[in-house]
């Protein structure tokens, strides 16, 4: 076996490509929903899936993100937001090949059925058990409480790439 070192951005990339080779990704992307849920990693994955149809231009990977995870002392605003953060653009929402501009999760996850895929980050990784874990500051349990409703509910496919 072999080991490579590679950068995390490097690695958000290849993670970004596999999850666009993805058969599930691969089927929703042609008919149906795929919801890609704002973070770092997303953000590559993002990048990867409008490439592919073209629509690579409409998006930016800056400040493609909700929660985030940073070191202490790191300036931020009274409502626990990054200084300068603008305004959020959105979660990623492609329908039947076509992104659907300045649209969330919680636009969308109501029509979401069987077939559609919803592509949620993690936080923490046990390698060991294949677990993904996601922190959760909303009382609501934010975006991954609506995945989980889709995805238990309706079988929306639900996959967290990390």
């Amino acid at each position: 076996m072999k080991q490579f070192v590679i950068t995390p951005a490097a690695g958000k990339r290849l993670i970004g490509k596999a999850i666009a080779k993805h058969a599930a990704v691969a089927a929703a992307i042609k008919k149906g929903t795929i919801v890609i849920v704002a973070g770092t990693t997303n953000g590559y994955v993002a990048e990867e899936l409008l490439s592919a149809l073209g629509q690579a231009k409409e998006f930016k990977r800056n400040r493609f993100y909700r929660g985030i995870v940073l070191p202490p002392g790191r300036p931020m605003t009274s409502t626990g937001k990054l200084s300068g953060d603008s305004k959020f653009p959105g979660d990623v929402v492609i329908r039947d090949g076509v992104l659907q501009k300045g649209k969330t999760i919680f636009d969308v996850v109501d029509d979401l059925c069987e077939g559609d895929v919803i592509l949620k980050g993690a936080n923490a990784v046990d390698l060991i058990q294949r677990r993904a874990a996601i922190l959760i500051g909303d009382p609501k349990a934010g975006t991954i409480g609506v995945s989980q409703l889709a995805a238990v509910g309706r079988r929306v496919r639900l996959i967290l790439p990390v």
